[in-house]
């Protein structure tokens, strides 16, 4: 699929754009009433009625249709950039190790776009679902440096990625809060214990926290072949952290900000990871995790509750960008023993 489907792609636009649009008028009609969300929803379901309609066999075809067929709708009722899901999809690279010529993680995107759940943004304030998301600082109490994220795993427990430590030395505090630059709660960190097979590194903190729930890790929920085997909720993940928003890594870190992404399919050696220890995920062309999200979590929605499955730790190897092209995350199911050893040994209560 190199110029001939691109080709394909311009042709369908062109000689299809006159039935997207006169769809879009249509919704127009309809959705006089409607704004922001709802607006949303009608260009998606707009969308994915074309691409049905086409009956496309490739999954990449019927997303790169799906984003020019809600484009179209989008342009026809004048939808704001900032509601326009077509601007979450992601494009089309010629490099064929790019996260968009992967057929498994193109699959869960079109999922995603069709159940209306892509994209994301900042995490609502004091959300209980994800407290237990902190941020990993480094100098004084009174003017700490916040590098990194982490999840609290037990009430005296952060877990965070190992290179962290390795290139800022040791954590010094943890932050439970929104927002970096505004007040919250912060905690001292006592001990630290490196992960000797994985990139993880576990905080021991100063005193207990009572205020937030810790997170669940992920354990015999995973799929046993994941993530080539992927079933439900494991085909996708929600990724939280307080890192950059551009795809330099040089803005908008401090913020609590999540993003809901498409699993990869497990091809290790294409994206540069550890087979059955890590995996990968993310959404080429807009930040899926950037700098200052190392070590932050994974979720899987299990139940309607996030529970941990990974945690950041850096891009894909063929990643041009800084950001958004495809990140790899550290499976903490995998190293449950190592986890629950420290957790013994500092008095430590697993949910």
């Amino acid at each position: 699929m190199k110029a001939l489907n691109l080709g394909l792609l311009l042709t369908i636009y062109m000689f299809f754009g006159p039935i997207v649009l006169a769809d879009a008028a249509d919704v127009v009609r309809k959705a006089a009433p409607s704004s922001g969300e709802q607006l949303r929803f009608k260009v998606n379901d707009t969308a994915a009625s074309f691409v049905d309609r086409l009956g496309l066999q490739s999954n990449i075809q019927k997303l790169q249709i799906f984003r020019v067929a809600s484009k179209a709708a989008e342009d026809a009722l004048e939808v704001p950039k900032e509601n326009r899901i077509s601007e979450l999809i992601p494009r089309l690279s010629m490099d064929e190790s790019s996260i968009s010529r992967d057929e498994t993680y193109v699959a869960n995107t079109l999922y995603l776009a069709q159940l209306k759940v892509i994209g994301g943004g900042d995490v609502k304030p004091n959300d209980p679902d994800f407290m237990n998301c902190v941020a990993i600082g480094w100098g004084n109490q009174n003017g700490p440096r916040f590098k990194c994220t982490g999840t609290l795993i037990a009430d005296n427990l952060v877990l965070t990625a190992g290179h962290c430590q390795e290139e800022y030395g040791k954590p010094r505090w943890v932050f439970f809060g929104d927002d970096t630059t505004r007040k919250g709660n912060i905690v001292g960190v006592v001990s630290c214990f490196s992960c000797d097979s994985a990139d993880l590194l576990l905080l021991v903190l100063a005193d207990r926290v009572s205020s937030v729930r810790p997170c669940r890790l992920a354990s015999s929920q995973v799929p046993p072949g994941f993530p080539s085997q992927q079933t439900g909720p494991f085909r996708s993940v929600t990724v939280v952290g307080f890192g950059a928003t551009d795809a330099a890594g040089k803005t908008g870190a401090g913020k609590k900000r999540l993003g809901i992404v498409g699993v990869c399919g497990d091809f290790p050696d294409r994206y540069g990871y550890e087979k059955g220890l890590e995996f990968a995920a993310g959404k080429r062309g807009e930040p899926d995790t950037c700098l200052g999200d190392s070590g932050g979590p994974a979720y899987v929605l299990i139940g309607g509750n996030p529970i941990l499955l990974g945690c950041t730790s850096r891009p894909i190897q063929s990643h041009v960008a800084t950001c958004g092209d495809g990140g790899i995350y550290v499976r903490a199911d995998r190293q449950l023993s190592w986890i629950s050893r420290i957790a013994k040994s500092n008095g430590s209560n697993l949910p």
